[in-house]
């Protein structure tokens, strides 16, 4: 019979007899039988059943003899900490004058398992600073972790994510590697201030542009200029005509050599002013009837690309003014 055979058995003998109430017998029994199978399965190693099993047999009959069973299965399947944990309830378990000594073996195989435990199960101390403690959260493997306490927590050896997070700061997220050995890791994190806020996703509005003016916005321009055109080719035809008036005046008053009398100067000021002036009239009603083409040209609805080269140019003379162009 092995160990944990034995033991469970006289255990649960005892417990069976006159120390059990009646009302305890149907739990004694159920108990009995589970944690002798349970017993069997840390002997052959397979601690994931012995765990259940003794869970279960605890559920129905508290004994130290099932705290030591489940410490150790624990243990088995690579639990240290939580294994250390239930060897530190059974170590320091209340026992009577009268209670089995089979009770008293398994507290004392619990110290012995938890002083050789401490040894291999590392704990972790994480300092956060940058933020109030208050309002950070950290985690580890999404399990929560309690700050500012200044007690380190336990975690089985291996690899282990550490996520520090608070409103308004950046999140920290770190992978540790524990080693299997005892003592305290400490994590210093520092949390620095968000440097932007994160975009939420919401609806833009487009504004589609403006069309461009159409060709009946542009026709009232292009029939201004055409006016003001017309307009500054009859001044200047007018102009012309009575400078050519003056001109002809000095024709009679001036010698065939083309002298004239002192009398004869205002004459030939007059006949200078108004050519000037019929030329300025000239040049500024071409410039604006070529504006006034431009304007129909540009204010026609858009159509293919049109082939070739299109030039219009204003002409102006003493006597006559005009435009040309090319298309």
């Amino acid at each position: 019979m092995s160990r944990w055979v034995a033991c469970a058995a006289i255990v649960l003998g005892l417990v069976s007899g006159p120390l059990a109430h009646a009302g305890e017998q149907e739990n004694v029994s159920k108990a009995r039988e589970i944690a002798l199978s349970a017993a069997d399965d840390l002997d052959a190693k397979r601690f994931a059943e012995a765990l259940e099993k003794v869970t279960q047999a605890e559920a129905l009959y508290h004994a130290p003899t099932h705290l030591l069973m489940r410490a150790e299965a624990l243990e088995g399947l690579g639990r240290l900490a939580e294994a250390l944990e239930t060897y530190e309830r059974l170590a320091a378990e209340p026992l009577g004058p009268t209670s089995p000594p089979a009770f008293r073996k398994a507290r004392e195989e619990g110290s012995k398992r938890e002083r050789a435990l401490l040894a291999r199960v590392p704990s972790l101390l994480v300092v956060v600073t940058g933020a109030a403690t208050e309002d950070v959260k950290a985690t580890v493997d999404d399990k929560p972790l309690a700050l500012g306490t200044g007690m380190a927590t336990r975690f089985d050896p291996g690899k282990h994510v550490l996520r520090v997070e608070a409103s308004g700061f950046s999140p920290v997220e770190r992978t540790i590697e524990l080693d299997e050995r005892g003592g305290v890791i400490k994590v210093p994190v520092h949390l620095e201030v968000a440097s932007a806020w994160p975009v939420r996703d919401e609806k833009v509005d487009v504004i589609a542009p403006k069309p461009a003016p159409s060709g009946r916005t542009l026709f009232v321009p292009a029939m201004a200029a055409f006016g003001v055109g017309a307009a500054s080719l009859v001044a200047g035809a007018v102009t012309g005509v009575m400078s050519l008036g003056r001109v002809g005046e000095l024709e009679e008053l001036c010698t065939s050599e083309g002298r004239c009398p002192p009398s004869a100067q205002g004459h030939i000021d007059e006949a200078g002013t108004l050519g000037n002036v019929s030329t300025a009239m000239f040049v500024v009603g071409g410039a604006a009837a070529a504006a006034g083409v431009v304007l129909l040209v540009m204010g026609k609805p858009k159509g293919p690309p049109a082939v070739g080269h299109v030039e219009v140019v204003p002409w102006a003379g003493p006597l006559s003014a005009g435009i040309r162009g090319t298309f």
